[in-house]
């Protein structure tokens, strides 16, 4: 009975082990026995994977997308060391880690909403695959000083999205649509970044305050139940009266009912 053994690559972190199991599987399948029957584990490593564990590319979304440069400079050059001077990587693995690092970008393009002209360049077809690869991590600098670039524009923003929104809620036509052609931003980015600023949904704040102008209206004024929907902003009185529940769990006319007098149109 001969014995095969392929260790993987040393590991730090109990969480990059099964990095480490799938390189010696991979090696396993390419990598000779010696005259002992055991497998060179440091050539087992170097030439059959690349090193790109998955909680470092998930470090590198979130980093990027914070438009930590500095930060994200720590992460990329020891990408470069381990699979350009330390490891002998074949062709095909080189372009699996090309193929890696482009999916990451493009992850973080999602993320962040950018336009297609604000993509990474698709290389010459001349370029080598270390070049290529090092056009993606430079890609991933750009799209971090892009993103820092952003939120500094978004922390400026914040207070006057807010403001628009406390003023033009009653109009008709206030929704995100209107929201994201104010401010130069994407609807889905908008989404993501009034959910940052006031902790709910664009949804839900402005409907909050719908339903407290109208609840307002109610108590104060002898405006019918339709005549306050369409006075803050509703084309359809029954959409209004389905809000009001779910926002104070009675209907308008029970809410009249309840803090007026009898005899009061609604």
């Amino acid at each position: 009975v001969r014995c095969i053994v392929v260790p993987g690559p040393r590991v730090e972190r109990l969480f990059d082990v099964p990095e480490s199991l799938r390189a010696a599987m991979s090696a396993l399948r390419t990598i000779p026995e010696d005259e002992s029957g055991v497998g060179r584990a440091s050539a087992a490593h170097r030439d059959s994977c690349y090193y790109y564990p998955a909680d470092l590319e998930a470090r590198i979304v979130n980093i990027v997308e914070s438009g930590r440069a500095e930060e994200l400079e720590s992460l990329l050059g020891p990408i470069e060391d381990e699979n350009f001077e330390r490891r002998s990587l074949s062709v095909r693995m080189l372009k699996a880690l090309a193929d890696e690092l482009e999916g990451t970008r493009h992850k973080i393009l999602a993320r962040l909403e950018t336009d297609g002209d604000d993509e990474c360049p698709v290389p010459e077809p001349e370029l080598s695959i270390n070049d290529h690869i090092r056009h993606q991590l430079q890609g991933l600098r750009e799209l971090a000083q892009r993103a820092a670039r952003r939120n500094g524009q978004e922390h400026k923003y914040k207070r006057a999205i807010l403001d628009f929104v406390d003023t033009h809620f009653s109009e008709p036509d206030m929704g995100l649509k209107r929201l994201a052609l104010e401010f130069s931003f994407s609807e889905v980015y908008l989404s993501h970044l009034f959910r940052q600023i006031a902790g709910t949904t664009f949804s839900s704040y402005l409907e909050r305050l719908r339903m407290d102008e109208a609840a307002g209206l109610l108590r104060t004024t002898r405006m019918t139940v339709d005549q306050v929907a369409e006075h803050v902003g509703y084309g359809s009185a029954h959409v209004f009266r389905r809000a009001f529940k779910r926002r104070f769990g009675v209907s308008p006319s029970a809410f009249v009912d309840s803090v007026t007098s009898p005899g009061r149109d609604v």
